[in-house]
């Protein structure tokens, strides 16, 4: 009940809306996989473009939980997401400059955790030398 509530849009302001309308969406469309993505828009879309591009038979908006528990799909949507709310949103400015908090605030909508994420993409660029 309290997910239905949390993340049904009408108890959302205008930039935090997630396309939760019907009754259940907000625990149907709760986060899940790597990138938690959350709200019925998201789902709907990311639903079109896995059926357009890998599998036309897997309904994500009646399975839900698949992109928790199917590793493929879980990856998938998180490269999708990352495409689509950081790249695609960066593609100007997009360079070795880029901040980890730009980058943040695109994925998580805010600052939490920033410190822990910018010591794991220090960590990042010291032992992997392909950033």
């Amino acid at each position: 009940m309290f997910a239905n509530y949390v993340y049904n849009d009408a108890n959302r302001s205008e930039k935090g809306k997630l396309g939760n309308v019907n009754i259940g969406d907000g625990y149907k469309f709760i986060g899940r996989g790597i990138f938690q993505l959350t709200g019925r828009t998201n789902y709907t879309n990311f639903n079109t473009f896995y059926q357009e591009n890998y599998d036309i038979t897997i309904d994500l908006l009646e399975n839900p939980e698949l992109v928790a528990s199917d590793k493929k799909i879980a990856v998938i949507s998180a490269l999708w997401f990352f495409k689509n709310n950081v790249l695609d949103e960066l593609s100007q400015t997009l360079d070795s400059n880029t901040t980890c908090l730009s980058v943040s605030k695109l994925v998580n909508g805010g600052t939490n955790g920033l410190t822990h994420r910018t010591a794991l993409l220090t960590s990042t660029q010291i032992n992997i030398d392909c950033l």
